[in-house]
């Protein structure tokens, strides 16, 4: 009898650490079945709920020359503390990841400062911005260009 409550309680305390160590798997895992069971009837859940990003500068479809800016302007539902990061990428290339707001492709500070396109070749180029939240969500935009040096 008692080898049994000792062998439940050993049990307990594995359960306890294995979801303490795997949370935000099992909560990532949890909104994917969720999702993929309900689909667009699925209920709100704070946890599921991908940050929102949009790309702001550069025009899509622009022909540019010389710096461009660009600045992912993010926002999380359970606020701007939820936000881990927010990666560049040029051409499917990382460039830059970014961990405080302001979000830029340059540099994160008051200006948003330039990205150089003269690095560039001449012809159509990309540019994604992947915002992660804390919670293992993660949303992108992007902007292609025309880049004319």
């Amino acid at each position: 009898m008692v080898t049994y409550a000792l062998l439940l309680a050993l049990v307990a305390i594995v359960v306890i650490v294995v979801i303490a160590a795997l949370g935000d798997v099992i909560g990532a895992t949890f909104c994917s079945v969720t999702y993929a069971l309900m689909g667009a009837n699925m209920p709100e859940i704070e946890y599921c709920e991908t940050p929102r990003i949009s790309c702001v500068g550069v025009a899509n479809g622009a022909t540019v020359s010389g710096p461009i800016s660009l600045e992912a302007v993010v926002d999380d539902i359970r606020g701007p503390d939820n936000i881990q990061q927010v990666d560049f990428y040029v051409n499917d290339t990382l460039y830059r990841t970014e961990y405080i707001s302001r979000y830029c492709l340059g540099a994160g500070d008051a200006t948003c400062g330039g990205y150089n396109t003269s690095a560039l070749a001449n012809g159509t180029h990309t540019i994604r911005a992947v915002v992660h939240d804390v919670d293992g969500n993660t949303n992108a935009c992007s902007v292609t260009f025309d880049v004319s040096n």
